[in-house]
């Protein structure tokens, strides 16, 4: 899901991780980034995507999303 900063007030601590969601690497380390995310998350640090990329539309990071059944939230 794609995320405001506002969503992630009362965490811990918040973990950003550069996407984009063409990039080879972020699509290679998904299933790590997803472990990550349930890890911190039971100790209340958020992990969140950081997709900074203008020409990215909402629908394309959706997408991706669906594609890889993501969990961890995006912000854009």
């Amino acid at each position: 899901s794609v995320v405001t900063f506002k969503k992630l007030a009362g965490s811990k601590g918040i973990i950003l991780i550069s996407h984009r969601s063409e990039c080879p690497i972020v699509r290679k380390y998904t299933s790590v980034v997803e472990s990550m995310r349930e890890e911190f998350g039971a100790k209340g640090v958020a992990v969140v995507y950081f997709n900074s990329e203008d020409w990215e539309e909402p629908e394309i990071i959706s997408k991706h999303i669906e594609s890889y059944n993501l969990k961890t939230p995006i912000f854009h």
